[in-house]
């Protein structure tokens, strides 16, 4: 196989697996009832708008590319032109063999969304509408507080008189720690689902015990997006660490990790990867902390496909590529 086909199968796979690692949590972290509002809106319109595509690449915060069909288009000519050969007729194939899996992927895209983000998206709605009015927030149009065990774990009940404190946060961990017993790691169940929960991991401080780490779970196993914090208590500065998608246990989407920098005082983005199956698939781009590209990375299940290397002023100083046979040859422009 040609390194054309093997780097554009690379991008039709991408499209299928990462359609599926969309999490309507990506979506949910906004507790501003009026942006919730208008981003459900907006969205609703673009998903029933047939001229867009939405492609799930690598954007910042994992959310899919949205382009016209025009512009979808010119992205996939690049895309061919950066390692055409100058065979026309292998060229036409891709195209059009990208371009229909571009357009299956946004379907496929714009059905999960509506099945199941902006129902999501709707539900958290209601709750925070029912939050304004002073009522008792339900999950899936059941009540779903619950009070904290001697273990700290939360379990879903029908008492309406529970506290604010003992809610159960099966869809979202609270910043900080609602137990009132010292526990620092909480499990919320989902109602009468006993492998599915979320695990809430809380930062233990003189302060305040802000949120450490939150994971969800689906039949035991990892799934969803999973989000890290780090709090600086002689700073006062609290931040994602890290976020990463992940399906049945494994990474499956994009895992961004941040950084704060005592010195400068400020927080950057240090890399973001894309795995499927867990294994490397797509890209790989680590970053200098002035925001610059230092390292560009392309991976096909695992196997990488090229490096590019900059230095902090964004100048390339390594480029390579491997082939199927694992041959490596440079990519380094010409003077």
């Amino acid at each position: 196989m040609s390194l054309i086909k093997t780097l554009l199968s690379s991008i039709i796979v991408l499209f299928a697996t990462q359609s599926l690692a969309l999490s309507p949590e990506d979506y949910l972290g906004s507790n501003d009832l009026e942006d919730l509002k208008k981003e459900y809106q907006l969205m609703k319109e673009t998903v029933n708008n047939p001229d867009l595509i939405w492609l799930p690449l690598f954007t910042p915060d994992g959310r899919p590319m949205i382009m016209t069909f025009s512009q979808t288009k010119e992205w996939v000519k690049k895309n061919i032109l950066e390692e055409w050969d100058g065979n026309l007729r292998e060229y036409n194939e891709q195209y059009i063999a990208v371009l229909s899996e571009a357009v299956k992927a946004s379907r496929a895209t714009k059905q999960k969304i509506k099945r199941e983000i902006l129902p999501a998206m709707a539900s958290r709605i209601k709750e925070l509408e029912a939050e304004q009015d002073n009522q008792t927030p339900s999950t899936n149009g059941q009540n779903s507080q619950g009070n904290v065990n001697s273990q700290g774990n939360v379990q879903g009940n029908a008492d309406a008189q529970s506290t604010p404190e003992e809610r159960n946060y099966y869809d979202r961990c609270p910043k900080k720690n609602p137990s009132s017993t010292g526990t620092f790691s909480i499990r919320f169940y989902q109602p009468g689902k006993k492998n599915n929960y979320r695990e809430c991991t809380y930062r233990s401080s003189k302060f305040s015990s802000p949120l450490a780490r939150e994971v969800p779970y689906l039949d035991g196993k990892k799934d969803g997006t999973v989000f890290r914090y780090e709090y600086i208590e002689d700073v006062d500065f609290y931040y994602l660490e890290e976020k990463a998608s992940y399906s049945k246990g494994k990474l499956n989407g994009i895992r961004d990790v941040y950084h704060f920098n005592r010195d400068t005082k400020k927080l950057y983005h240090i890399f973001e990867t894309n795995y499927a199956d867990g294994k490397k698939h797509g890209y790989h781009i680590r970053f200098w902390d002035n925001g610059n590209t230092e390292k560009e990375e392309k991976y096909h299940m695992g196997n990488v496909l090229s490096r590019k290397i900059y230095n902090r002023e964004g100048g390339m100083t390594q480029c390579y590529k491997w082939d199927s046979f694992g041959n490596t040859t440079s990519c380094m422009p010409k003077k």
